[in-house]
């Protein structure tokens, strides 16, 4: 007994607490390692799933601008705001509302816009109608703006910034075919990694464009020939002419309709009076309209009368 407790070996008090202290470290070492980890899986997996929430809607705006609603005389457009953060167009509704109806199109109004909040979130509104004729365009450009049915959010963590969000071919809504979507994205912008872009386009292949007026003139003795074949539509649809001309007093007369217009110097429809080669020239000019209620008036040309 006495050897045994004159034995020194084994663990002494402050041995012990150095090892439950350094086990703690290790430990709390562990579950901080695990904890990040952890974190950064959530971050990535909820990333990941805004990432692929932005590419479904950009694909259903690249759907809808593929769709759009087929332009008439009330509307000759589909799409009618073209800004960088602020797409206005019509489309058909592949959602049929029931119930009587006057707008045989199933038409609606879509709008996709930039909030300017930081980091930002990019808005859908829609519009519907039971009647004939569209509404007109909400006047509130607020983002998102008042006077649609419904919006929804369909990106968040969008930091474009100055950056434009929607990108056109032409300056004109009129003249625009292929709209362009350029979005990036950053759910956390204080933390790696950066931020992801994403993109997506389409041409409109239901857009109806203005058409382009231009004639020739063939002046001869007792006859001028005016003729409209040089005007052209971008989509080949047929096209009705109309011929104007400013006499010298100032007047504007309707010449007559037609692709060609053969005008005799002395008949009335030329203008009203006699036309002989003492006169001032003739200011004539030329207005095409497509199917749509798109028109374009040609540059005057002076018709001098031989």
């Amino acid at each position: 007994m006495k050897r045994l407790a004159r034995d020194e070996r084994g663990i002494s008090l402050p041995e012990l607490l150095l090892s439950m202290v350094l086990m703690l470290i290790v430990l709390g070492a562990t579950l901080t390692t695990f904890t990040n980890f952890e974190s950064d899986s959530a971050r990535a997996a909820a990333r990941n799933e805004s990432q692929d929430a932005v590419r479904r809607n950009l694909g259903q705006i690249a759907r809808e601008l593929r769709n759009l609603a087929s332009p008439n005389a009330t509307v000759p457009q589909a799409v009618e705001r073209a800004a960088p953060a602020d797409l206005v167009f019509q489309t058909v509704d592949p959602v049929w509302p029931g119930g009587a109806t006057q707008n045989a199109g199933n038409v609606r109004r879509m709008r996709y816009c930039l909030a300017s909040d930081a980091p930002a979130r990019m808005w859908m509104q829609w519009q519907t109608w039971t009647s004939i004729d569209p509404p007109t365009v909400p006047a509130d450009t607020a983002c998102p703006g008042a006077g649609w049915t419904g919006q929804q959010v369909v990106a968040q963590g969008v930091t474009n910034g100055s950056r434009a969000v929607f990108t056109y071919n032409a300056t004109q809504a009129t003249a625009i075919s292929a709209v362009n979507v350029d979005l990036f994205v950053d759910m956390d912008p204080l933390r790696p990694p950066g931020e992801t872009r994403l993109r997506s386009g389409a041409f409109l292949r239901n857009q109806n464009r203005a058409p382009t007026a231009a004639f020739t003139v063939a002046a001869a003795a007792g006859k001028v020939t005016l003729n409209g074949s040089p005007s052209s539509d971008p989509e080949g649809q047929p096209l009705t002419y109309v011929w104007m001309v400013r006499v010298p007093s100032g007047a504007e007369k309707r010449l007559g309709e037609g692709i060609t217009c053969e005008c005799p110097t002395n008949a009335t429809d030329f203008p009203s009076q006699r036309l002989d080669p003492n006169t001032l020239p003739y200011k004539v000019w030329l207005k095409v309209t497509d199917p749509g209620g798109l028109s374009a008036v040609s540059p005057e040309q002076d018709v001098t009368i031989s």
